[in-house]
This record gives structure tokens, sequence and C-alpha cells, in this order.
């Protein structure tokens, strides 16, 4: 075996890993190539994307984050279904049974459940539970993502783009 040791990631509080933050705050994460979201989807996207620190986003959470994004919505539209019809709904012969959507709408609750898991945004995850280390990499990037948001310089520093192609657009 080599001796060769993996590379031991910066400190999250030392200067690059902050300044790694800054700079990818700016990043606008979409969708992957292949993957074609709704309206409804997309907004969902941006809200999953917004729980993860752009500088710790890779191509694979991202897909995740769009997979995620789809079974929530499924999940919101079968729910919202499934109390117009009722949980209980009548056969052909109107003997009361279950409505097969109860089902559906527990599959897509797992299904977000888990999705959330493998990204880390559950309660333990984000509170520090058993990857107590993760959240705390996440708190600070997070904060270091919104510290030029927060700075009140009047514009006057200069503010890295948002994307190679647009420039940052400041609100």
């Amino acid at each position: 075996m080599s001796d060769k040791k993996k590379p031991q990631r910066p400190r999250v509080d030392s200067p690059s890993s902050v300044s790694s933050a800054i700079l990818a705050s700016g990043r606008i994460v979409r969708p992957p190539a292949g993957m074609k979201l709704t309206a409804a989807e997309t907004a969902v996207f941006a809200e999953v994307v917004a729980e993860i620190p752009k500088v710790d986003l890779s191509d694979h959470q991202i897909r995740l984050a769009g997979m995620l994004a789809r079974e929530i919505h499924s999940q919101t539209v079968e729910s919202q279904t499934l109390a117009r019809e009722g949980k209980v709904i009548a056969d052909r012969h109107g003997v009361p049974m279950q409505n097969p959507r109860t089902k559906v709408v527990q599959q897509c609750t797992a299904s977000v459940l888990s999705l959330r898991r493998t990204l880390g945004l559950t309660a333990r995850a984000l509170a520090g539970g058993d990857s107590r280390r993760v959240a705390i990499r996440r708190a600070h990037h997070l904060a270091s993502e919104h510290m030029l948001d927060n700075m009140d310089d009047d514009d006057l520093l200069a503010r890295p783009p948002a994307d190679h192609d647009e420039p940052r657009r400041d609100n």
C-alpha cells in the first residue's frame, strides 16, 4: 500500500475556505441539461439548492436536488388530490375502500425523505447529530455566502460575477 494520505480539506473558517464560499455564492445553479423541470418544479429546485452551500454542490448533488424537486412537487399534487377525493372512497359496488392514491402519497413522501437524507438535508444533519462536522461546515459556508449581501459597502467593493456568461445582478 502507498503511504499517500488523502489531502485534508481546509478548515471551514480558514481564509481560503471563506473566500471559496464567497466566490461560489455568485454561482447560478441550474438543473442538469438533460433534466427538464416544470415551472413549479424549478421553484422547488431553487428552494432545495438554497439549503446547500453552493461551494459544496457537486454535479451529482445538483441532479439529486432536481430529483428531489420533482418528488416534492409530485407529493404536493398527489396530497392535494387525495385531500379533495378523501382517504376513503367507494368502489364500483359502493363498498367503502381506502383510496389507492394514499399509497402513492406515502411512496412520494418516502422518496422525498430518502433523497433529503442522501443530500444531508435532514434535521439531524442540519443540527449536527451524527454529521456534526458536515452541519458545522454547512453553517459556516452559508454564512460566508451571505457575507457580501450583508455588507453595507454601497457597492464600492467588487463583487464576483454570478456566472462566467452573465454579470451578477444586484438586488
